[in-house]
C-alpha cells in the first residue's frame, strides 16, 4: 500500500501525448508537417513516429497519403487509448476537445466472492462496494464503468455527493 501511480514518461508516451494533442487543436482537413520535419520538432526519431502516427491513422484521426502528406481527420467525438496508457476518460476527452459528464449511477454492497478475497488479501467475509456508472459525451451515453472497492475506503454519502469516477 502507500504506493502512487507515475505518469508514463517514456518517449513514445510522450509523442502520443503530443500528437495527440496537435491533432486535437488541428482543423479537420489541416495538413500537418511533413515526417522528417515533425519527427525533429517533437524530438523523437522518425521511425518512432512513423509507429505513432499509425496508431492515430487506425484510430481514424488521420489520414496519410504518399506523397501528399498527413491530413487531420473530422473529429468524430470518439476517444481510444491503449492499456499501456492509464489516463482517467475526463483526461482524454479534455485533451480530445470533448465535454463528458457523469450519467446514471449505481452504488450497491456486495460481498467478496473468491476472486476478490484472492485480489485484495482478505477474508470471504469482506464487504465491497459496486459502483456502477454511465459517462456520456455529448449528451449521449459513451462508456459504463464498474469499480469494486473494499468498504470503507470511500462512503456511499462521499461518492453520491462528489463522485466523478
Amino acid at each position: 500500500m502507500g504506493e502512487t501511480i507515475k505518469e508514463n514518461n517514456s518517449p513514445f508516451y510522450r509523442l502520443q501525448r503530443e500528437l495527440a494533442d496537435r491533432i486535437a487543436k488541428a482543423h479537420p482537413g489541416e495538413k500537418l508537417p511533413p515526417e522528417p520535419e515533425l519527427a525533429r520538432q517533437i524530438g523523437v526519431a522518425r521511425s518512432t513516429l512513423r509507429e505513432a502516427m499509425r496508431s492515430f491513422e487506425a484510430q481514424g484521426l488521420v489520414l496519410r497519403r504518399q506523397g501528399a502528406g498527413t491530413f487531420v481527420m473530422e473529429h468524430n467525438g470518439v476517444f481510444e487509448t491503449g492499456l499501456e496508457v492509464l489516463e482517467s476518460l475526463e483526461t482524454i476527452a479534455d485533451r480530445s476537445g470533448l465535454q463528458v459528464s457523469m450519467g446514471d449511477l449505481e452504488i450497491d454492497e456486495i460481498d467478496a466472492d473468491e476472486n476478490l478475497v484472492e485480489i485484495f488479501h482478505v477474508k470471504s467475509s469482506t464487504r465491497f462496494l459496486r459502483i456502477s456508472r454511465v459517462i456520456n459525451a455529448k449528451g449521449c451515453p459513451a462508456a459504463f464503468l464498474m469499480d469494486i472497492l473494499p468498504h470503507g475506503i470511500l462512503l456511499q454519502e462521499e461518492i453520491q455527493e462528489k463522485f466523478t469516477g
